[in-house]
């Protein structure tokens, strides 16, 4: 039995750009990417704004993932000591690294919070850079 081979347009085609998933139809299961279909009546300005979007998000997590990655080799190397409970609310519960900025020289300067407060934090700083609340109100 022959079987139907694409061809490596159809391949790339078929692929989420954002996480390369195999799409089918639709909506991409892995990152949520709209897909083609809903796209297809896009202008090329629009097409032009997505891309570069998609550009800076990409650039943004590479910096991210730098930063991820030089602090765990820094806990690894035994100079930096991850604590067991949350900075917030002191549970010992699995925790998270909210790093303060991704600027190089401050990849290391995080706080450990647990999943929860984790979250509160950033939608609390991110109301603040949206001035939508004041930074006055405490994180509990």
């Amino acid at each position: 039995m022959l079987e139907w081979k694409q061809s490596a347009e159809q391949r790339r085609r078929n692929k989420c750009p954002r996480c390369l998933t195999i799409l089918k139809r639709g909506q991409c299961p892995r990152c949520g990417w709209p897909g083609f279909k809903l796209m297809k009546g896009w202008t090329q300005k629009e097409w032009d704004q997505f891309e570069k979007g998609e550009t800076e998000r990409r650039k943004r997590q590479k910096i991210k993932r730098q930063a991820k990655s030089a602090l765990r080799k820094t806990i690894k190397e035994g100079k930096f000591v991850k604590p067991n409970r949350c900075e917030n609310c002191g549970e010992l519960k699995k925790l998270e690294a909210h790093h303060w900025s991704y600027l190089p020289q401050n990849w290391i300067d995080v706080i450990w919070l647990c999943v929860e407060c984790h979250r509160k934090f950033q939608d609390y700083t991110e109301n603040i850079m949206t001035n939508t609340i004041k930074p006055n109100i405490p994180l509990q």
